[in-house]
């Protein structure tokens, strides 16, 4: 077939387990929606679910695992899950997190091989205990299909070589995804993400450029994870760090971390804060002086920053509830207000509940400029500040009807 251009998007394989037992039924690995659909079923007829591996794949499959009913272990060398990516710091969130789920933690462990008789029950670790468990998930990691392109003669590094521009070292062959390992000019390395927003990404981007764009792609890595109750953005790329920020918020399951090298932002994750990707982006790409990072309320003060399960419907919740807080509260003071003056017929009930209501939404709305109170929800200084300014509004209003109706009797 011939060809002016090609893409190759041959993805990655995950890899199998070089240890005996690993062909034993009842073995499984996760990679494309059909093993998605049979793990799920061997997960519901499962007594025990081991898992090995604790980077995103283990993990998640865990969670999942336990969400379902199943008993759950997880064995893997690291000392915390996801220390690869995440470090000790954050990688210790997520181990308490397991374990606080009822996961059976395994860690700085190694499997010798995986044990039974016909079918996988259980592991053996190499100081000779057994694992036991009828299903066996395997989250070893992938490792990139690139035998097309080893055939073809393209230069190979972890996947196939390409620039920039996502071209190969063939110029009419360019590779996007799991498989391609992308010059990154801000990382000033090499770069193999195996994200579905890579690929995603990715893929339009060589299109572009296969049609003579020549549009350098320049996305920042993304990737999220929805593990129990903890739900977390990750934006940037760090493999070596020599500092980690955490900016924790109203409980030990809401935080914003950040990786740096050399006081450089490398990457920032938003866990269970959200609207947060645009300011961590700016940070990472240095849009931001080293004074704007101090004082950057959404990032400092991350107690503040709303945290829901729909992240994008936060902050229209929050001016829902701020506004039906001005309304109720600007309306009785306005009653109030009327019944002080009940007798003045030209002071209207209508009236000063309206300038209640005005006053208390002005008020709601001065707090939110200044950054005073929580943005999550009305809060005392909130209310109070509602209060105040309905019933300013309210008193200036009677008052001044008090006076004319003096002025008329006189």
């Amino acid at each position: 077939m011939p060809y002016s251009r090609l893409l190759l998007s041959t993805g990655a394989a995950p890899r199998p387990l070089p240890l005996p037992g690993a062909d034993l039924p009842g073995v499984q690995y996760l990679r494309q929606i059909g093993d998605s659909d049979a793990l799920r079923a061997a997960i519901t007829t499962a007594s025990r679910v081991v898992v090995i591996g604790a980077g995103w794949i283990g993990s998640e499959v865990a969670a999942s695992a336990r969400q379902l009913g199943a008993e759950v272990a997880i064995v893997a060398p690291e000392a915390v899950p996801l220390e690869r990516v995440l470090g000790p710091e954050v990688g210790g969130i997520y181990r308490d997190l397991h374990a606080e789920n009822g996961v059976d933690l395994h860690l700085s462990t190694r499997i010798e091989a995986i044990v039974g008789n016909g079918a996988a029950q259980g592991v053996r670790t190499t100081d000779g205990s057994v694992i036991e468990g009828d299903l066996v998930v395997v989250g070893a990691g992938v490792s990139p299909r690139d035998e097309l392109a080893r055939d073809a003669g393209l230069t190979l590094e972890n996947g196939i070589v390409v620039d920039e521009l996502l071209r190969t070292s063939a110029p009419d062959l360019f590779a996007a995804g799991d498989v391609a390992a992308t010059w990154n000019t801000r990382y000033n390395k090499r770069i193999r993400m195996e994200h579905w927003a890579n690929a995603l990404n990715q893929g339009q981007a060589a299109a572009r450029n296969m049609l003579g764009r020549d549009t350098a792609y320049t996305k920042l890595p993304y990737f999220y994870s929805d593990q129990y109750d903890l739900g977390m953005e990750y934006n940037g790329y760090a493999t070596d760090w020599d500092r980690v920020i955490l900016r924790s918020g109203t409980s030990a399951r809401e935080f914003i971390a950040f990786w740096l090298k050399d006081g450089r932002v490398l990457a920032g994750m938003n866990a269970n804060v959200w609207d947060q990707g645009d300011d961590i982006k700016a940070l990472i790409r240095g849009t931001r002086s080293s004074d704007d990072r101090r004082s950057a309320s959404p990032l400092v003060r991350v107690g503040r920053c709303a945290s829901a399960s729909a992240p994008h419907r936060a902050r229209e919740n929050n001016m829902i509830a701020l506004i039906a807080s001005a309304i109720f509260v600007g309306a009785i003071i306005g009653g109030l207000g009327r019944l002080v003056v009940r007798g003045k017929q030209d002071i209207s009930l209508a009236m000063t509940a309206a300038i209640g209501i005005v006053a208390a939404l002005i008020g709601t709305f001065i707090a939110n400029a200044l950054g005073v109170g929580s943005t999550t929800g009305i809060d005392w200084i909130k209310l109070m500040i509602q209060v105040g300014l309905a019933a300013i509004g309210v008193t200036l209003y009677t008052g001044g009807g008090r006076s004319r109706g003096r002025s008329r009797r006189r």
